[in-house]
């Protein structure tokens, strides 16, 4: 299987992150949501990952992802990503 891509956390929390704590799409397809009230400039919320804030999703190296930014919340809020290898 591909290797497996943990993004959204910085790099210190996702070199300790275990597998268990990745949050997977099971359709690949990721639905974005800004938290204006978890603080000052609000947090990233995928629905796939539950309550999580910020949450590490898992990528797969060759598949293709979804990340669906329909809400209002998001006005404003791109998405970057990072990866570590």
């Amino acid at each position: 299987s591909g290797t497996m891509l943990g993004a959204t956390q910085g790099l210190s929390d996702r070199l300790s992150t275990s597998s268990t704590d990745l949050c997977v799409s099971e359709t690949n397809t990721f639905t974005m949501k800004i938290d204006l009230f978890a603080s000052e400039l609000g947090y990233i919320k995928f629905e796939e990952c539950g309550d999580t804030l910020n949450p590490t999703i898992a990528m797969e190296m060759g598949e293709t992802y979804t990340f669906l930014q329909k809400d209002l919340s998001n006005h404003f809020h791109p998405l970057g990503f990072a990866y570590y290898p």
